[in-house]
């Protein structure tokens, strides 16, 4: 993952999640208000990204299939990717 993957603010929020359990849950219950009151910058804009809601359901384990994403699925949704965005 590039320094730039790892600088956005998708990645960033990722990482707040899976080290502050209560943001987390703020995050999913009103995740406007979590990512204003976290200093996100433009959370509506966030809020709005099919890369937010990704990351989200991923987080909150609302993705088809199993529990757990495995480690490609958690780098795709903290670096910003995924199978959606690859070219082939």
């Amino acid at each position: 993952m590039s320094s730039e993957q790892q600088d956005s603010p998708i990645a960033q929020l990722v990482a707040k999640c899976l080290a502050d359990e209560t943001f987390k849950q703020q995050l999913i219950g009103d995740p406007l208000a979590a990512l204003a009151a976290a200093g996100f910058p433009d959370p509506a804009n966030i809020q709005a990204s099919a890369e937010f809601r990704n990351a989200l359901a991923a987080l909150t384990g609302s993705m088809a299939g199993d529990d757990e994403l495995s480690d490609h699925e958690l780098e795709a949704v903290a670096g910003g990717s995924g199978a959606n965005n690859q070219q082939g």
